[in-house]
């Protein structure tokens, strides 16, 4: 499932002519005339460093340096493994009183999928500004469903006295999130862009 929302510009230029009640990263008409009057940045590569903030809990994203011009791609993941082909319950010959009569569904083969964050991130020169645009993506483990069928159901004996319950086939549901993103602001002060319950903080530095 992908939850596409519309793109939010972070941190917009407010035209504002009085100083009472401005948002953070505002700036006056005469501060804008001024930058728009000032040499376009000079800069081949930019340096940008991420975080996100959900909950109260903060995560550092790896930094990355990139061309201007050019996309980068900076991720935090952890690797979910998951089964995808089974081996179906089957009965055993007894041997002995201690045997026991029923071989679980097994797993036979596996799959990788990347969950956590990733960001894709392209920036330009706007005059005097660093300018931002790309996608925020994050997968998520959002629980398991159960494979159906008499071969994954409780097994019982001929006179209904259960021999094995855990015969589970877990098939693992997956979230995907995705927002755009753009972002405008100066080098060294930091832009943030609010989605549903998480923010995304941005710092850039001209590195050349």
């Amino acid at each position: 499932m992908k939850q596409h929302l519309a793109s939010l510009l972070a941190a917009p230029i407010f035209l504002v002519s009085c100083v009472s009640q401005l948002p953070k990263n505002a700036i006056t008409v005469d501060r804008l005339s001024q930058l728009e009057r000032s040499p376009t940045l000079s800069a081949r590569s930019i340096e940008i460093s991420i975080s996100l903030h959900e909950n109260d809990k903060v995560t550092a994203m790896p930094s990355v340096i990139t061309m201007v011009g050019q996309p980068a791609k900076t991720v935090v993941e952890r690797e979910f493994i998951y089964p995808t082909k089974f081996d179906l319950a089957a009965s055993t010959p007894p041997k002995g009183d201690k045997s026991f009569p029923v071989t679980p569904s097994t797993p036979t083969a596996f799959e990788m999928r990347a969950l956590g964050p990733q960001i894709e991130i392209t920036p330009r020169i706007r005059g005097p500004f660093i300018e931002l645009t790309g996608k925020f993506t994050r997968t998520s483990h959002s629980g398991f469903g159960r494979g159906a069928g008499e071969a994954f159901s409780p097994i019982v004996d001929s006179t209904g006295r259960i021999l094995l319950t855990e015969n589970k086939v877990p098939l693992p549901h997956f979230t995907t999130e995705e927002f755009r993103v753009h972002a405008v602001g100066l080098p060294g002060t930091e832009q943030v862009i609010t989605f549903e319950g998480l923010q995304l903080h941005f710092t850039c530095r001209v590195v050349r």
